[in-house]
């Protein structure tokens, strides 16, 4: 049986505000007690090697890390210790956001909630409602709630939601968003492919939730994603995570889009281990550290 872990990002820097407040990017200790556990006590795997074992019908033993998005700091804090330890690690990249400054949707959500000079935003022409955003805890319960349900909304409404919000917010106080939002450049996805350790894999162009675009939608945040990974690194690229993950994120339609666009297998985030009875285009992660998601293995105590 194989597990497949999930990070997103890890941090060396204190957070302020609400920021990080769901535990997305892991603190940098938590990080490498848990890659040391892994050395010291599992059977490591590549993801690649896991799909080629499933695709004979041999089973495999052990455990894979992966990460999700492309922020900055998988590359610069946590593939040190990767690195150090031996950790073979997968990538999975929404390749428009590399190389620019644009924030992830959940991550401008947080930011401007935590950065709004307002007491409250109203939201019920959308279906929502009115939220105080005096205390803190006010704030965190404002934006878990917010993400949920534009997680279930197609991209125009979501949009529509997003613009409403951020014009009720303004001014917003503070100087530049935390580090810990910004993503990888080119050069650094390059960097990091070059290292025998890495897998790449795409994530989609935008990060949007496959299963609530359209077909020609659906088609290009899938076949551009590969194209750019294989343009930029002048290698095939055929690992493949649906962002979000979740079981209303992907569908049969999603999954024949995948696999016809050259990939050989699909990420999701249902949890549970992988054995070769699995679909290779529904293999199951377990989160680590996001939103209090625990590493799973329970000998490893105080991680």
């Amino acid at each position: 049986m194989v597990t497949i872990l999930t990070y997103h990002g890890v941090t060396d820097g204190e957070s302020s505000g609400i920021e990080n407040f769901q535990g997305k990017h892991m603190a940098t200790g938590t990080f490498e007690r848990q890659m040391r556990y892994l050395r010291g006590h599992e059977n490591i795997l590549k993801l690649g090697d896991v799909v080629e074992a499933y695709t004979r019908g041999r089973d495999l033993d052990g455990v894979v890390v992966t990460f999700d998005d492309g922020y900055r700091n998988s590359f610069t804090v946590a593939f040190p210790i990767l690195e150090e330890i031996e950790i073979p690690v997968t990538f999975f990249f929404s390749t428009g956001f590399i190389g620019s400054d644009r924030m992830f949707w959940v991550d401008e959500v947080e930011f401007w909630i935590d950065r709004g000079e307002v007491e409250g935003v109203d939201l019920t022409e959308f279906g929502l409602r009115p939220y105080a955003l005096v205390s803190r805890e006010e704030k965190m319960e404002v934006v878990t709630e917010i993400k949920a349900f534009l997680k279930r909304v197609d991209d125009g409404a979501r949009e529509a939601i997003l613009g409403a919000l951020k014009t009720q917010l303004l001014p917003l106080s503070g100087g530049e968003p935390s580090p810990n939002y910004k993503t990888l450049t080119w050069v650094e996805v390059r960097a990091l492919a070059q290292s025998p350790l890495v897998e790449v894999g795409g994530h989609s162009v935008d990060h949007a939730i496959l299963s609530r675009v359209s077909r020609e939608q659906l088609r290009y945040q899938v076949r551009e994603s590969k194209r750019d990974l294989e343009r930029h690194l002048d290698r095939e690229i055929t690992l493949f995570a649906y962002p979000n993950g979740g079981p209303d994120d992907y569908n049969a339609e999603v999954i024949e889009v995948v696999r016809e666009e050259g990939f050989t297998c699909g990420c999701t985030t249902l949890p549970g281990r992988n054995s070769p009875s699995v679909s290779l285009f529904e293999l199951r992660r377990s989160m680590v550290g996001f939103c209090g998601a625990p590493f799973p293995f329970p000998a490893a105590t105080g991680m």
